[in-house]
């Protein structure tokens, strides 16, 4: 309370009835209803808009956009948007007395390519100061997380084969270098978009728990992730399927363990990941957290027009 004072943005202190006005004066028509899965975040003129419309009857329809919604013990964007939304759409799980609904988000069709030689090391990085309290790394365990990516890199037996996709931010930590350092080998892409690093690699491998592991488990493409579990914590009635991933070992403690698992697989990542057990782990996870539709298209459809007829 002492600090937020300091910090809060002016355009929601001294300059707000002036963005306000200037918000409401746009040559916008109120709409029935208004679908988003970023706005909330950081578009504060889409934020003004829809405070006015929905007081007047707009409904706001919102969509989970990342990772960590449904599953982290307390998530205060999740609890924020729900707060606000009409309808608030999940990629597959529900929330008791909440406005939760199911609902497939829109995603590409990955075409993948079955004889690639590549990994992919999709990397996570963060600022060095703290900027929101989550379930994720933070200063202090980001170094963990910089520590078992270069372990990791270091125990792999192939190197020539990695690809490295580091995040597009560089905070500080000469992560990128760390990692260089780790595997000479490797060659580092960021020019290509991420969907199509994906479908390009025999198997993607994540240092963090966020939004892109539930894309790939989701489309099915071989997935393997290392995180540390004194920072990723579950709600209880997720554990038991986050346990089952571990299990058949698409989830692990430390980047060591990650890069022995993929040794002892050698060349048959695919017999791998095509076991029933594996299969069965991931299909009932994403079921409930990543229920990515080929049909998505005439899901929003149904939906939509449900809205609009005013049957919610």
């Amino acid at each position: 309370m002492t600090l937020m004072p300091l910090y809060i943005p002016i355009t929601l202190l001294e300059g707000f009835e002036e963005y306000r006005a200037a918000a409401l004066a746009l040559p916008l028509p109120r709409p029935q209803a208004v679908y988003s899965a970023n706005a909330l975040h950081a578009h504060l003129t889409f934020k003004v808009l829809m405070a006015e419309w929905r007081q007047e009857g707009t409904q706001l329809l919102y969509h989970q956009h990342g990772g960590g919604y449904g599953l982290e013990p307390q998530l205060a964007v999740e609890d924020y948007e729900i707060r606000v939304s009409d309808r608030f759409y999940s990629w597959g799980w529900q929330r008791k007395g909440s406005p939760v609904y199911p609902l497939s988000p829109a995603m590409p069709e990955v075409r993948r390519k079955r004889h690639s030689k590549h990994i992919l090391l999709n990397c996570l990085d963060l600022p060095m100061v703290p900027y929101r309290v989550m379930f994720t790394p933070m200063p202090g365990t980001i170094e963990i997380m910089h520590r078992d990516t270069c372990e990791f890199l270091m125990g792999l037996p192939d190197r020539q084969n990695l690809i490295i996709r580091p995040y597009p931010v560089d905070y500080g930590w000469g992560a990128l270098e760390m990692m260089r350092s780790a595997a000479p080998e490797a060659s580092f892409n960021r020019r290509h978009k991420q969907f199509a690093l994906f479908s390009a690699c025999r198997l993607v491998v994540h240092n963090y728990l966020g939004t892109s592991w539930l894309e790939t488990l989701g489309l099915n493409i071989p997935t393997l992730c290392f995180y540390d579990p004194a920072t990723n914590i579950y709600r209880e009635e997720t554990q038991s399927k986050i346990d089952a991933l571990q299990k058949v070992g698409i989830l692990h403690h430390s980047g060591k363990d990650a890069a022995r698992f993929i040794a002892s697989l050698g060349h048959d990542i695919e017999g791998w990941w095509n076991k029933a057990e594996v299969q069965e782990a991931r299909c009932n996870f994403v079921e409930r957290y990543a229920n990515f539709s080929p049909d998505w298209k005439e899901q929003w459809e149904r939906e939509f027009e449900a809205v609009l007829d005013g049957a919610y």
